[in-house]
């Protein structure tokens, strides 16, 4: 089957992915909020068993039902953050809950249906390199480290303020 050619025109909006809010776009909106909720009742679950296995289930729906609610009628490229989540607890010293909750956390179906989303309504699809994408201002593109206080991000330099994650 051939596939259609990507759109010429159209915005460029960028998808911060995570566990608190599934996805936060560039625009300002924010899908799944309650993938964390899931992600936890997956954790009280026995892996293997029936229940862990429904609850697995739910959370795939889930992830789909927020990938579709994506608005992409005006977008040509949609840019997320090349996560690599095998790695990331290795990178730094973390904890067990930390550990388990990353392997319950599952991004590959989210950038695969990403993806495929993308190509459907002839939209780019691309990563970029998550170093230093959360304390660059989308402002003026300075970075600080200190501009990122938990959720909110103010910049040093032009005093922009938003959500952390837009």
């Amino acid at each position: 089957k051939e596939t259609p050619k990507v759109k010429d025109t159209g915005k460029v909006i960028g998808i911060d992915v995570g566990i608190k809010k599934l996805m936060s776009t560039s625009e300002g909106e924010f899908f799944g909020r309650e993938i964390e909720t899931k992600i936890k009742k997956l954790k009280r679950r026995k892996r293997g068993s029936k229940n862990f296995k429904q609850t697995l289930a739910e959370i795939k729906d889930y992830i789909g039902q927020q990938v579709n609610k994506l608005k992409l009628d005006d977008v040509g490229v949609v840019v997320v953050e090349d996560l690599d989540v095998k790695n990331m607890s290795k990178k730094r010293k973390s904890s067990k809950e930390f550990r388990k909750t990353l392997g319950n956390w599952n991004s590959r179906l989210l950038f695969g249906r990403l993806s495929s989303r993308c190509e459907e309504n002839r939209v780019l699809f691309t990563t970029t390199s998550p170093e230093y994408t959360s304390q660059q201002c989308s402002s003026c593109g300075e970075i600080h480290k200190e501009s990122r206080k938990g959720e909110r991000y103010e910049c040093k330099s032009c005093g922009a303020s938003k959500d952390a994650d837009s």
